[in-house]
């Protein structure tokens, strides 16, 4: 039901959004330190003002790492310096986390169902419909740092070039 509900506010999001808008889909590769573990995720990227955006997320660490979870959540970033090529942007966020094989482990800490938050830092390229992204990050529920690396696809900057108020500097 969680999940149903999680997939129907990122689905109508996108509707939220002017279509001029620059949002944005993209995949991303996700490495936590401490536990050694590798991820996949899926985001978008939806605009609220020119420099604060709302990006909700899913991550898969698979099942040959020493953790196999599940996370779903969403992030607020803030563009610092948009900058014409690179902006830097601290981000916030929280995560439902379904740790898959809690139960090889012992202690308290050990639960199924757990709600994380999460800080960090990212850079992103401004320009051109393909924009690579890296952020650092940091849990604080679990106390571990990850990095993630991807792609985001910016709709708006590849069939909206022609809008007459589309910023140059992005452009």
């Amino acid at each position: 039901m969680r999940i149903k509900i999680f997939l129907l506010f990122f689905v109508a999001s996108f509707y939220t959004t002017n279509a001029q808008d620059s949002w944005a889909l993209g995949a991303s590769g996700v490495y936590d330190f401490q536990t050694n573990g590798f991820g996949t995720g899926v985001r978008a990227y939806i605009p609220i003002t020119d420099r604060l955006a709302f990006s909700p997320q899913v991550h898969y660490f698979f099942p040959f790492n020493t953790i196999h979870e599940l996370l779903a959540g969403a992030t607020i970033q803030y563009s610092l310096f948009p900058a014409r090529r690179w902006t830097l942007y601290p981000l916030a966020g929280v995560y439902y986390n379904r740790w898959v094989n809690y139960s090889d482990f012992t202690g308290s800490v050990a639960k199924p169902n757990n709600i994380a938050e999460e800080a960090g830092l990212g850079l992103m390229r401004n320009k051109g419909c393909v924009r690579p992204f890296i952020e650092q990050r940091y849990n604080f529920k679990w106390k571990e740092f990850d990095l993630q690396a991807g792609l985001l696809f910016f709709w708006g900057d590849c069939f909206f070039r022609g809008a007459p108020d589309r910023c140059p500097a992005y452009n």
